[in-house]
C-alpha cells in the first residue's frame, strides 16, 4: 500500500525499516516471554537476530553500490512478491 501513496521513495523505505524493525522486536520479545522458555533460547535468538542485521545491512550497502538492472516498477513488483510471500508463509505456520 506505501508504495501507492504520494510519498517519496525514500520515506516508503523508511517506513518499511521502521515497521520490520519493530515487528522483527515483538516476536523476539514474545518468543522470550513464551511459557516455559524464558531464558532457554535468548542466546540463539539474540545471535539470529544480530545475523539478520549483519546480512541485511551488508546487502543493503551492496544493493546501493551496485543497483540491480531493474526499473522503478519492476523492482516493486519484486519487493511486493517477496513480502506476499514471506506473509503468506507466516499466516501459514500460524494455522498450522
Amino acid at each position: 500500500m506505501l508504495y501507492r501513496q504520494p510519498m517519496t521513495l525514500i520515506a516508503i523505505r523508511c517506513t518499511l525499516f521502521g515497521v520490520f524493525i519493530v515487528t522483527g522486536i515483538v516476536r523476539m520479545g514474545l518468543s522470550i516471554a513464551a511459557p516455559g522458555r524464558i531464558g532457554d533460547t535468548l542466546p540463539q535468538l539474540l545471535l539470529v537476530g544480530l545475523s539478520g542485521a549483519l546480512v541485511v545491512m551488508l546487502f543493503t550497502e551492496l544493493a546501493r553500490r551496485f543497483p540491480p538492472p531493474l526499473s522503478d516498477n519492476r523492482l516493486r513488483q519484486v519487493a511486493y512478491a517477496i513480502l506476499l510471500v514471506s506473509s503468506v508463509n507466516l499466516i501459514i505456520k500460524g494455522l498450522i
